[in-house]
């Protein structure tokens, strides 16, 4: 619990969004809904219970599809690289998506 209180007051360095197609409600959908999960920079790339909760939430191992904002880091292209394999190859997730995020 405390790891969830403290992933909800760091300040978002990596924004994980499910992917829910609106003509279709997925498996999770009754669970879950449509989910907004904001992680920060401070979770452990270990922390088994925060990573497999969102790929739980968004639908489980081998089907999540996570979209992936990385808006604080310095090199967002790799930063991204580096959570598509952490989240695919760690966590099962079937893919994720990186989605860029610009100043102008």
């Amino acid at each position: 619990m405390k790891e969830i209180l403290k992933l909800v007051t760091v300040v978002c360095a990596m924004k994980v969004i499910t992917s829910v197609k609106t003509t279709a409600k997925l498996p999770q959908f009754p669970q879950y809904g449509k989910s907004l999960i904001l992680a920060g920079g401070a979770v452990e790339d270990n922390n088994a219970d925060i990573f497999g909760r969102v790929v739980a939430m968004a639908g489980g191992k081998g089907i999540a599809k996570l979209g992936i904002i990385n808006a604080a880091s310095a090199d967002p292209a790799d930063s991204y690289n580096y959570y598509h394999d952490l989240f695919t190859k760690t966590y099962g997730a079937l893919e994720t998506n990186f989605i860029p995020v610009t100043i102008n």
